[in-house]
């Protein structure tokens, strides 16, 4: 710890210097309504002990004691598989799959915002007013990448909360456990555990790529026989009767015995131009993600057209998939940001967090609203509290230019910590994954520098 200080940042602590990384979720009412803040990383928990016991009791002294020193630890390893041939795989090979690791960290808990209430499991009549402790789990991990020299400066105060002193505790090095060989920067390219959860959910990659135009109803009107809707019909959910697009075949149909004139529909092949908005934006998304590369300027084009593809309007002469991505092992262990489920799960079901608010909303509120967790029970892909740890995370790459960082598009390493970090991600690529909500200032930055220029370094 440096100068005795402790960084604070919404739900995230970190005790500078030694690089130990609390993760904390929080509960209410542990019984009935446990929740716990999504957040996607390892760690945290919540709780409860029915154990009927005095507040100075040795159970709840040692549940709640914020000595690391005397704390047992847990020592973890995990291994990864590794898909050495992403884009063969893809196209029907065999995958060639490296196993990586084992990777070593030391994992401490310590017990926090204890409270004793009535015990449910007593009787009704006489419930025990201390048999039941309610608490929250912060879980401090050392990455045993070298020899740790660490310390903390927990203390528990009279109310069982957590707070810290300015007094250090020193605990013992923890040794290095890593292979020589091995890197917590090390990268793993796997399947996307994440996104096939969410193509699970919107059936297949062709009907989503339809719902970030189009509403449910209209995409099962394709070949309908109804008229193709308007600009301002589509994705609108009260626009009922009329279809998303005409598929190609039937639209070729029409085109012909029409002496070549186009019908009057969009052909459904055109969202699927790999120059086009909607697959230029999602190969974008995509390599913010880690997503492989699946297609370079010269091969065919994904629409039919026979034409080579060339590249996309942000100027990406790849098209990446967010199906398989590469990872570094830091972040697959401590969480990272999604930009393409940020902003595709949330555009895409947009039609059913209408449909479930009595009121009308602004972009912005309807936003906030859906990347909040407030209208999850209404929406097929849960999206969870993703605005609370987006913020998290932006707060450590803007920090990281604010304060002189060179704005390289990079957050620290988990190692390069400083006393104006606030929160520490290590690792993470600062990319716009803040534009999936309205409501963060720096999509503003972010909106602006694309507009002048959309191939802007660091975009």
């Amino acid at each position: 710890m440096v100068n005795g200080k402790v960084i604070r940042g919404g739900g995230f602590l970190v005790i500078v210097g030694s690089y130990i990384w609390l993760d904390q979720t929080f509960t209410n009412n542990v019984v009935n309504k446990a929740k716990t803040v999504y957040g996607g990383l390892i760690g945290g928990g919540l709780g409860s002990m029915y154990n009927a016991c005095s507040s100075d009791s040795d159970t709840l002294k040692k549940l709640t004691s914020v000595s690391l020193v005397e704390k047992p630890h847990s020592d973890l390893k995990y291994s990864f598989y590794s898909i050495d041939n992403p884009k063969e795989y893809l196209d029907g090979s065999n995958a060639n799959v490296i196993e990586k690791g084992p990777y070593a960290l030391r994992k401490y808990s310590v017990a926090h915002e204890v409270a004793q209430t009535p015990s449910s499991l007593t009787s009704a009549s006489s419930p025990d007013p201390n048999g039941n402790l309610e608490y929250s789990t912060a879980n401090v991990y050392l990455v045993l990448d070298r020899d740790v020299a660490s310390t903390s400066n927990m203390e528990r105060n009279a109310d069982l909360s957590l707070t810290f002193s300015d007094t250090k505790m020193i605990l013992p090095t923890a040794k290095r456990a890593l292979a020589s060989h091995l890197s917590m920067n090390d990268s793993i390219v796997n399947l996307s555990p994440d996104y096939l959860s969410f193509l699970g959910v919107v059936n297949d990659e062709v009907n989503m790529i339809l719902s970030l135009k189009c509403t449910s109803e209209q995409i099962t009107n394709i070949g309908s026989g109804k008229s193709q809707c308007t600009d301002n019909e589509l994705g609108d959910f009260t626009a009922s009767n009329c279809a998303c697009c005409m598929m190609d075949d039937d639209f070729e149909l029409a085109k012909s015995r029409n002496t070549g004139t186009p019908p009057p529909f969009t052909n459904c092949n055109s969202y699927f131009d790999d120059e086009g908005p909607i697959m230029s934006m999602l190969s974008l998304l995509a390599s913010h993600d880690g997503g492989v590369a699946i297609k370079s300027a010269g091969e065919k084009k994904y629409d039919r057209s026979g034409n080579n593809f060339s590249s996309t309007i942000y100027g990406q002469t790849q098209i990446h998939t967010a199906l398989i991505q590469s990872h570094s092992v830091n972040d697959l262990m401590f969480g990272f940001p999604s930009a393409y489920l940020g902003r595709v799960a949330f555009l895409s079901q947009i039609e059913y967090a209408k449909r479930s608010l009595s009121s009308a909303f602004g972009k912005t509120e309807l936003a906030k609203r859906m990347l909040t967790g407030q209208v999850d029970e209404d929406l097929p892909f849960k999206l969870g509290n993703a605005a609370r740890y987006t913020s998290q995370v932006g707060s450590v790459c803007f920090s990281a230019c604010e304060d002189g960082g060179g704005c390289s598009g990079y957050a620290p390493g988990r190692h390069e910590t400083t006393n104006v970090d606030k929160i520490k991600l290590g690792g993470i690529n600062c990319k716009p994954y803040t534009t999936t909500f309205d409501t963060i200032a720096k999509c503003k930055a972010v909106d602006a520098a694309l507009q002048v220029n959309p191939n802007a370094d660091g975009f």
